[in-house]
């Protein structure tokens, strides 16, 4: 998704017109090829510039625009996967966490 995003803000960067049958197919060859490239430190970067260069719809000149700021998302893409991963680790309560514990006061229903 992100070399997605990526590869329009660079074509609108550059002014370069896409049409929506590009869009979608620059999203489905970015799709494939970011699964190759998901393990290994700054090969999204270079994964996106041998796509750019290879389809040519899009200037891979334009990669500079982003080569600043990568090395920052790329840190912010690691911390959402690591939170992404861990939030179904959390245990949840299950039916003995609402039973009452020996020795914990237990509310008595008042009746008339």
């Amino acid at each position: 998704m992100h070399l997605s995003l990526a590869t329009l803000y660079i074509a609108q960067a550059t002014n370069t017109p896409l049409t929506v049958s590009q869009q979608l197919g620059l999203l489905a060859v970015m799709l494939l090829t970011s699964k190759g490239a998901a393990g290994v430190a700054g090969g999204g970067f270079i994964a996106l510039t041998a796509t750019l260069s290879t389809i040519g719809t899009v200037p891979a000149a334009g990669i500079m625009l982003i080569f600043g700021i990568d090395k920052f998302m790329s840190e912010c893409r690691a911390r959402a996967v690591l939170a992404g991963k861990d939030v179904p680790e959390l245990p949840e309560p299950g039916p003995a966490a609402a039973e009452p514990q020996h020795g914990d006061p237990v509310a008595v229903p008042l009746t008339r």
